[in-house]
């Protein structure tokens, strides 16, 4: 998963997407939070992978949102078809991973973050496809931060939602 990040991460550099480069890190962060899902599998540990991941995921999106905002202010035109092509790729392996973890996503709250995450970076492979659809379509740059924006505070949502679920999972264990 993370070679296929690291290759989504160059091809947006190389696009000058905001939006791969943001998918591409998000995606990244999985990696991790999969890690730390499997470290915290003891049911008294679940709530701190869940808050771990819920840090990681904010620190990831406080960077992405800083380089959206940044890419207002100093526009570069990305490359619509490769943003379409790569983000359609993330998209489909987002997708798999998404099937496989939604199987046993009822069992922890640890297996909810890592799908959550995983369904985040689905978001962000679907914004970035559709951000560059319109970048192809009108010609128009800032589509491209704009998608990578509203992707942010998506995903600021679903780790409200994580870390409120982390809490009463800790409270039901009596931490």
């Amino acid at each position: 998963m993370c070679s296929s990040d690291l290759g989504e991460f160059v091809f947006g550099m190389r696009a000058q997407s905001i939006s791969l480069i943001a998918d591409a890190v998000h995606a990244c962060a999985d990696c991790i939070a999969i890690v730390v899902m499997l470290l915290a599998m003891k049911p008294r540990l679940e709530h701190v992978g869940a808050y771990a991941n819920s840090v990681l995921l904010l620190a990831v999106t406080g960077v992405v949102a800083y380089g959206a905002v940044q890419r207002f202010y100093h526009p570069a035109h990305p490359e619509g078809g490769t943003m379409v092509l790569v983000a359609g790729i993330a998209l489909l392996g987002n997708t798999l991973a998404g099937i496989l973890l939604l199987r046993k996503v009822d069992e922890s709250v640890n297996r909810r973050g890592a799908f959550l995450n995983v369904a985040g970076d689905a978001a962000g492979s679907f914004a970035a496809l559709v951000a560059g659809a319109l970048v192809l379509w009108t010609h128009k740059a800032w589509f491209d931060p704009a998608f990578s924006l509203v992707v942010c505070v998506a995903i600021i949502f679903v780790v409200v939602h994580l870390v409120g679920e982390a809490n009463r999972t800790r409270a039901e264990a009596g931490s």
